[in-house]
Parts: C-alpha cells; structure tokens; sequence
C-alpha cells in the first residue's frame, strides 16, 4: 500500500511540546568531520537563540603496562594536552570564520560518547551536534560507532551530520510510528529546519502475511485508523504556515522503507524518535532507528523520548487515550493535569462495584489532584465557584490505574481513577 497526501498545515488547540531551543547548542568538533559539523552550527545559529557552544574532547590515554615496574605520569602532562586541545580548537574557529571565532569553546576528557552525552546534560544543552560517523563493520566489531553510542546514552535530541551538508534542511523525512518519541523529533526538527522546508512524514507498517481472518481485520482496523492518526500527529507536531507537510504511508520494514523514500525525494534530513525507558532499552536504541542510522546517506535527527509529563501528554493527544498503572508516574501526571484543567467544572461519578453504590456530584470546579508517595492515596480536590469555603476533597486509596480520556482536539474529557472494586470519574462538564 502506497499513500501520498498534502496537507494543509494545522496548529493544534493545545500545543504539547515547548521549543526545543533555548540554550546553546553543543557542536563536537574533531575529527575528519569537522567541517561539516562547524557548517551544520553556523546554519543553526540561525534557528536558534542560545548560541553554539564547541566542544573537543580529550581522550583518555591506553592503559599499556610497558614495565614491571609502574610509571609516574609527570602532573602536568594532562593540563599541557587540555591546553593543547584548546589552542587546537579554538585555531579550527578560527580558521573557519565568521561567528564561529566568537563561539565559546571547552575541552572535555573521557570517552567521547559518554563525555559529549555527559557535558550536554550538565549544560542543559537542547541539542548535541555530531558527525555522521563510520558504520563500517570494523567500527562495529571494535565500538567505535561513537554517534550511534552517543544517541544510546544522551538525554537531548543528537544531530548526526552528514559530510555533504552546506545549506539549511529543506527536503525532511520523519519516521513516525505515532508514539510520543516521533512527535518529539518532529517537533524539534522543526524548529531547525528552513521556514519553507518540505516535511514528509512517513508512517511504514508490516501488515500480516497469514490468511487468519482475525488478523486480517485487525490489519483493516488498524489501516482506517491510519488517517486519522496523521491528522492528530500533524495537529501536534503544528508546522509552521510556510512548511509544506506531506503525509505518505508505506507497507514493508519500516527502515528500508524510510531509507529508500528519503533516497527517492533527496531528503537532506532523516528525522526518528529512540525508544527506551530503561538502560537494556536505551543501549538497544531501537533497531529500526539504528539500522536508518546506519544506513543513512544523509544528516540525521534522533530524539529521545520526552520527558515523563510531556510523554504522557503526547501520548493523549496522540491516541485520545493514556493509562497508567505505575505509581512513581502518577504525581507528575496528576500535576499536569491539575495544571491543565484548574477551574474546569466536573461531574463526580463514584462507583464502588462490591457495595452497588453509585455517586454523583456536579457544580464542583476541579482545583487539584495529587498523588502521596508516602500514603499512597490519590487526593482530588474540587471548590464551589459560588463559595471559596466549601470543598469537597475525594481521597481514593488501593489505586489500580489511571486513565485520562481527550477529544479529537486534544482537550482533556475524563479523569478516571480505578481502584479496590470501582473507579471514581470526573468528567469535565464542558466537554
């Protein structure tokens, strides 16, 4: 199944992912890629209203035992190679001209991936920029993939930049699978590509290869969901009005079917979101999104996955629906929403399925939900908009899920807290 369409470009009612750029960039500089990643910097500059920040790194040197007998290393070798990187780096700035002799500059140690993913996270940077890199088999075997080990480890959006790279992206291909992580990467692809930039947004799928009459349907549900979930994605993702989006759905592996596309329309930028709430996860990266990583012939942006409340808040405007039956996630969500839907006028639905009880108020306005680690209840307070005194506190304890329910535009409906035998619902009236 092929499926090219042009769409219209849509803000949604309710932006869910800030700005990705704020803060100064971090650009790697080192390396027979230097130039490519310094030009990739001076077109971001542009995009962005924090700055560059260039880092070299300044590796730690081999362990050899050369003796029986151990070696002093004189103290100061390791400041006078800091020193030496730093003149180094600041001679590439220099040379390359322009903004770029202006950057501020700072030598780092370690392993390149860990100490570029490390001092990206201490700065609070938004982006981390680096080159493409080798894939070859021997940089597999001895892990040297230092672009891919990056993009496992950092907590911020990694740039890998292709050699060829001298203008700002104008043909961009996002794969999506419509999960808060591709959302995420739209979302910061597009405030770094040109302002009337082509976004292809990609959606490939597997559909199965039996006769089974179950499957099959599952196979046709699933396709006429298709729409709409590109709506919903683009409604999020709220390109620009000069940004042309096109949303294209293929049939086959995802990553052939991404790569081959992007080859086709000479995407200059491949755009993936990475997977992974764990460290096993993480280092597996996705196997998709490595094997585009590895394959790619182009620059390419991956995001990790948001963070928690944002996560959470994707995956609503995305599907309609979240639940969530972890604890440790269930004050940051419940905050969230407070701060969604404060002064909203609920209905109150209690329904305790061992008694047959069955309870509703109305008129209430919500004022705060939480949740207590320690005594692990759920407090959901809500106020008479008539009488600032009276209010009606709902404590729920034995809490199983939650679940939050939100119309085609992304505005919350339902609040819906299942627990020992029932569920408690609020319900905005207005919805």
């Amino acid at each position: 199944m092929m499926l090219d369409t042009t769409v219209s470009p849509a803000r949604a009612p309710m932006s869910a992912v800030p700005s990705p750029v704020g803060t100064p960039i971090v650009v790697a500089i080192g390396g027979k890629e230097s130039e490519a990643v310094m030009r990739a910097a001076r077109i971001l500059e542009q995009r962005t209203h924090g700055g560059v920040l260039a880092v070299t790194v300044l590796e730690p040197l081999p362990a050899v035992v050369v003796a029986a007998e151990p070696h002093l290393m004189v103290p100061t070798y390791l400041d006078e190679q800091r020193d030496l990187c730093r003149e180094e780096l600041r001679e590439r700035l220099l040379r390359f001209g322009g903004a770029a002799a202006l950057w501020p500059a700072a030598v780092i140690g370690g392993e390149p991936a860990f100490a570029l993913a490390d001092y990206a996270r201490d700065v609070n940077a938004p982006l981390l920029v680096m080159g493409l890199g080798r894939h070859r088999m021997i940089d597999r075997v001895f892990g040297r993939e230092t672009t891919l080990r990056a993009i496992r480890v950092a907590s911020c959006p990694v740039l890998a930049v292709h050699p060829c790279l001298d203008a700002p992206f104008q043909q961009v291909v996002v794969a999506t699978d419509f999960s808060p992580a591709s959302a995420f990467a739209a979302q910061v692809a597009i405030g770094l590509i040109d302002p009337h930039a082509t976004l292809h947004l990609v959606h490939a799928w597997e559909p199965t290869s039996t006769t089974d009459s179950r499957a099959m349907a599952t196979d046709e549900r699933y396709a006429a969901a298709l729409p709409d979930r590109f709506r919903r994605f683009t409604q999020i993702i709220a390109p620009p009005a000069g940004v042309e989006v096109k949303t294209v759905l293929r049939e086959g592996r995802p990553s052939d079917c991404v790569l081959d596309y992007a080859a086709a329309h000479h995407a200059d930028l491949l755009v993936a979101g990475r997977h992974g709430l764990n460290v096993f996860e993480r280092l597996l990266v996705g196997s998709q999104t490595t094997a585009m990583l590895r394959g790619a012939e182009r620059s390419i942006l991956v995001a990790p996955e948001p963070p928690l409340p944002l996560r959470e808040r994707l995956r609503l405007m995305l599907s309609g629906v979240t639940r969530s039956t972890r604890s440790g996630e269930w004050a940051a969500q419940l905050a969230d929403f407070s701060r969604r839907n404060r002064g909203r006028t609920v209905v109150l639905d209690v329904e305790d399925l061992l008694f047959g009880s069955k309870v509703i108020e109305t008129g209430f306005a919500l004022l705060g939900a939480s949740y207590n680690t320690a005594d692990q209840h759920i407090a959901v307070v809500l106020g008479d908009r008539d009488r600032e005194s009276r209010r009606l506190t709902r404590i729920i304890g034995a809490v199983d899920s939650i679940d939050v329910i939100a119309d085609a535009d992304g505005r919350d409906v339902c609040l819906r807290i299942t627990h020992g035998g029932g569920h408690t619902a609020f319900t905005f009236a207005d919805a």
